[in-house]
This record gives C-alpha cells, structure tokens and sequence, in this order.
C-alpha cells in the first residue's frame, strides 16, 4: 500500500481526534488567531478513547481532598507518575468541568438539577475517585458536540493520518 506523504505546517497541532483533542483545539483558538490542526488516525471522535472510554469523567471538586487524588493517582499509575503535574491537573480539573459546562457539554443531573457525582472503586484498595457521568450516557454525541463546536470555531481536523515524521521550526519561536 503507498502512502500520500505530506508536509503540513500549522500553528498548532494537536494528535488525537477525541474530546481531549477537540477540546484543545477549542481552546487554543480562544487564544486568537491561530492556525490549529488536529490529526486522528481514525475518525475524530470515533476512535481510540473517544470510542469507548469517556462515558465518564474523573473530577476533583475543590471539597475533596487533593492529596488523597494524587497519593491514589500516584498508585495508580505504579509511581509512573509526574507528581507535581497530576497536582496540577487535579487542581485544574474543577476549572475544567466549568468550561466544558459553558461549551455546551452535560453531566447526569439528579432531580434537583445538579451533576450527579459518584465515587467509583479503582484498582488501587482504599481509592475512590469522583466521578461524573456525560449525558448522553453511551453515545459519542458529547465528543462529537465537541468536535463540531471545535471545527466551528475555526479548527482543521484531518481524519485517517498517519504522523510518521515530526518536524518544529525552532526559528520562528
């Protein structure tokens, strides 16, 4: 099989076509007028995690306790793990369900309205983490509302890509 080899050039370029992807692409267009590429080697928001993984979302609210999310997260990951990074991201993680909230993006609501936040078992004893799950639930339309509001907003998305080679242009900063 041959393959089209390319040379592309853009602003930024994010890898992966998921929600984590469309997300980044939304945000890095917020910043102004920047040329934003995303690839995905299949179909963005169809593949990967995207796929089967992001029924839910992991948060940690600013109640919980932040130590306790990176002592499990740490375990987790066998000490796989950049602690002061996943602190970081789990402080950030409340920030985070906001701007997916104001984008358009849903949680399960109980009948008062609110998110419905679990705390679901992980494989570390002793470790829950809260969880939130995406409405609707096992559908890909929460990636794909994100997707779309991410090519709306102005983002290239390029499906079934391969990157095989990565170059920068340090000269241009």
């Amino acid at each position: 099989m041959a393959y089209n080899e390319q040379i592309i050039s853009t602003d930024v370029l994010i890898i992966g076509g998921g929600i984590a992807g469309a997300f980044a692409a939304i945000k890095a267009r917020e910043q102004g007028d920047v040329d934003v590429l995303v690839l995905e080697q299949g179909v963005a928001g169809f593949q990967g995690r995207a796929s089967y993984g992001t029924n839910i979302m992991r948060c940690v609210l600013p109640e919980d306790d932040i130590d306790y999310a990176v002592w499990g997260s740490t375990l987790q990951t066998d000490f796989m793990l950049d602690q002061e990074y996943a602190r970081d991201c789990i402080e950030e993680s409340p920030k985070i369900i906001n701007d997916i909230l104001e984008m358009g993006g849903d949680f399960d609501r109980g009948w008062d309205g609110k998110i419905k936040w679990m705390k679901m078992v992980t494989d570390v004893a002793g470790f829950y983490q809260r969880q939130a799950i995406w409405s609707p639930f096992g559908s890909y339309k929460h990636v794909n509302h994100f997707v779309a509001k991410a090519k709306a907003d102005g983002a290239k998305f390029r499906d079934r890509t391969l990157v095989t080679e990565l170059l920068t242009d340090e000269e241009s900063g």
